[in-house]
Parts: structure tokens; C-alpha cells; sequence
């Protein structure tokens, strides 16, 4: 389910709150209003009596249709103007006013800007009812696995996700540890390992990793974001492939040769793993579905009630299909 991904409202400007989303998605039910880059009002064009009283993910496509339109604000998204809002409402959210003073923002008058920022994470790791993984003694429980949410979550679903399923992990973990004694991890294993990190701190040239993630977050966010087609999609998969080809095998760490820019070395190359099997999964999907919205096949299609599943078998990474499975409770584990 890779390509199940929330979108709402995140604050790209002022700079150092950039990421959080504002108070209660814009205050728009005490007075909040979006407005374009030109300064126009314009969820009229798409929800002339609704205006901003629309779900999360009505908010991200409207605003991505503007800014991909050119009528983007000074910082690429929309402005975000909280002076309607009875300021008794707007003091209720301390740490966002308090966030804003150390900006010399006041957000009574100063418009914050904004775009769709990705939010949730549907899709994930396969567990089972124990929520085993497909690895021996690998348990996974809250955002990272997928199935429990379907194709869209539901607000305040994703604690109550971590506090049961954290609980289920943890019950058979520790019935696991006790029931079984320590395997070694073999040589092989930890020589493969420890050969990538020697070689990545021997490098002095390449590419530094924050450009390349830069790269590959904006391809994501411009064709693999709220709105999608096919052109896009298969844009993003050719730039994942070249990244790839030219650019992964060669980061390097840059200034501080330490095991943290190490990690963070790593986690590019794990994004574009990622980055590329949401692209796949979003292409393969022919509907719109939850939070997969295609622009090309805008209608739900009953014939893709299925999940899209990618496994490594043999060292290759396949990709499979299987339905659904509908239940009507569940049991007491």
C-alpha cells in the first residue's frame, strides 16, 4: 500500500517553522482563510459555499492546482491568513503564538505561507495478527506497517494505532525472547556491512547526500504529491533510475566525517528505495482511491480492491497483487 500517502496543510514559512502544520489546518472554522500568490480568495473557484470548510485533502489539491497554475506565493505555496480568527481562539494555541514571537511573526496580521506536506503514512511493512513481519523476530506496529488504516486514515486514528498495536507487538516480542536463545548474526552478514561503511568514509569525492535528497524530495513533491498522472509518475521513475545509476554508489560525507552524517548518507539511499516503490505502486494503480488521487483515472475502480505488495525473494524485489481481505472484527489476541 506504498502509494497510500495523507497530505494537509504545513507551514513553509516563517523558515523555522517550516514543516508544522498550523493550528487546527488554518483555524478555518473560527475564521481562516487561504489565499493565492496574486492574493485571491481562491477556494471560491473550486468551493464556492464551502470555501476553506473542506477536508484535508480537498485543502492539498486545491492548493497544489495553484501553485502548479504559477500563482504561487514568494516562498512556492499559499498564504494563510489568521486575522479573521477572534483572537481568544488564535491564544488558545500557546506554543504556535510562542513559536511565532521568537520569529517576530505575529500572526493576527502577518500571513503564514503554506503548502501540501505529506502527513501519514498508510502503506508500510506486512505484519500478521502478532504483528509479526516477514522476518523471524522482527515485530512492527504504528506507522510503519501498513493495513490498518486502509486507503485513508481517519483523524486521531493514528495514536490510538500506536497505543494497540504497540501493546500486541510488544506482548509476542517478549513471548518470543523468552521462548527462543540468541542466533548470531553470521560473518558474512557482518563483514557485507561493515565493507559499505569502510568504503563510504574512505571516499573523498562524490556527491554530497543533502543536494540528493533535495532532488529527490522535490520530484516527489512535484509528481508524486496530491496530484498524479502518468506522465509524472513515469518522469519521477526515470529520474529515480538515473539518481541511481550515477549518483547513489558515489555520495559522499561531507565536512564532519562522524557516524550521524553517516546515517543521514544512508537514509538518501533509502529514500530513493522508497521514493521509487510509492512511484510504482501510484503508477500501477489506475484509480483514485483514499489518498491515491490520479488525475487521469479520477473514479474508483472496485476491480483494484486489492493491495499492491513488493517482497525481496532471491535478492530480486518483485511486486505482486492480492485482494483485499474484508473482516468483520477482530479476534482477541
Amino acid at each position: 500500500d506504498m502509494e497510500f500517502i495523507q497530505s494537509r496543510v504545513c507551514m513553509i514559512y516563517p523558515e523555522a517553522m517550516r514543516g508544522t502544520p498550523p493550528p487546527a489546518d488554518g483555524l478555518v472554522t473560527f475564521g481562516g482563510r487561504f489565499y493565492n500568490g496574486l492574493c485571491e480568495r481562491y477556494m471560491r473557484k473550486y468551493y464556492p459555499e464551502k470555501l476553506e470548510l473542506v477536508t484535508r485533502d480537498a485543502m492539498a489539491i486545491c492548493a497544489q492546482k495553484e501553485i502548479e497554475a504559477g500563482r504561487r506565493t514568494p516562498h512556492g505555496g499559499m498564504f494563510g491568513d489568521l486575522s479573521g480568527v477572534p483572537k481568544e481562539e488564535l491564544y488558545k494555541f500557546r506554543k504556535f503564538m510562542k513559536a511565532c514571537a521568537g520569529e517576530n511573526f505575529d500572526p493576527t496580521w502577518q500571513p503564514y505561507e503554506w503548502a501540501p506536506g505529506a502527513h501519514h503514512f498508510m502503506g508500510g511493512i506486512v505484519i500478521n495478527e502478532k504483528c509479526e513481519t516477514g522476518i523471524h523476530g522482527l515485530y512492527a506496529a504504528g506507522e510503519v506497517a501498513s493495513g490498518i488504516h486502509g486507503a485513508n486514515r481517519l483523524a486521531g486514528n493514528a495514536l490510538t494505532e500506536t497505543q494497540v498495536f504497540g501493546t500486541i507487538a510488544g506482548k509476542w516480542a517478549a513471548k518470543r525472547a523468552l521462548s527462543v536463545s540468541r542466533t548470531p548474526i553470521p560473518p558474512s552478514q557482518i563483514n557485507l556491512v561493515r565493507n559499505l561503511i569502510v568504503e563510504i568514509f574512505k571516499r573523498d569525492k562524490g556527491f554530497d547526500p543533502l543536494e540528493v535528497k533535495e532532488e529527490l524530495t522535490g520530484i516527489v513533491g512535484k509528481y508524486v504529491g496530491v496530484i498524479r498522472n502518468e506522465d509524472g509518475l513515469r518522469k519521477a521513475i526515470q529520474t529515480f533510475d538515473k539518481t541511481k545509476e550515477n549518483k547513489i554508489g558515489n555520495l559522499c560525507l561531507v565536512g564532519e566525517r562522524s557516524f550521524k552524517t553517516l546515517a543521514k548518507l544512508l537514509e538518501v539511499v533509502n529514500l530513493l528505495m522508497i521514493g521509487r516503490f510509492v512511484t510504482l505502486a501510484a503508477r500501477m494503480r489506475t484509480e483514485t482511491r483514499g489518498a491515491h488521487r490520479r488525475e487521469d483515472y479520477p473514479e474508483l475502480d472496485e476491480g483494484w480492491s486489492k493491495n499492491i505488495v513488493f517482497q525481496l525473494e532471491n535478492k530480486q524485489i518483485t511486486v505482486k497483487t492480492k485482494p483485499v481481505m474484508q473482516t468483520k472484527g477482530i479476534s482477541n489476541f
